[in-house]
């Protein structure tokens, strides 16, 4: 395979970021809430070159973690976009709120409706 495009939620999408920063088979990344922690300070510093599209949920506000994507999104081509989907949580971007009745009651999801939010997802990860 030497053509690869990655996706990856929270940890995965750290993870997608870290791929595309450091193996040329990447040709493009989508990433819901990455969690930029484990990300290198290479490519933290060096950004990636290649088209991406990161997708955040309005209530997963970690504020190293902003600070560390903040950082590496200024050194991604211009090209690459960053949406936040308001009223959405982090476990919105996970079957989780699907599967349960009971993740609003247990603070895993936001206060935007289920069907929302993977609609949201579908009609951008299939426009990216």
């Amino acid at each position: 395979m030497d053509k690869v495009g990655v996706l990856g939620h929270s940890t995965g999408g750290g993870a997608a970021i870290q791929f595309c920063g450091t193996d040329q088979r990447c040709k493009a990344g989508l990433t819901y809430d990455a969690f930029m922690r484990p990300v290198s300070l290479d490519v933290l510093q060096n950004g990636t070159p290649q088209p991406f599209l990161y997708l955040f949920s309005e209530l997963w506000p970690f504020a190293r973690n902003i600070e560390l994507f903040e950082g590496y999104y200024r050194r991604v081509p211009a090209s690459n976009r960053v949406i936040t989907i308001l009223g959405a949580d982090h476990y919105d971007f996970t079957d989780l709120p699907a599967l349960s009745p009971l993740a609003p009651q247990l603070g895993l999801k936001g206060p935007i409706p289920g069907a929302q939010v993977q609609k949201i997802l579908m009609d951008t990860t299939l426009a990216f």
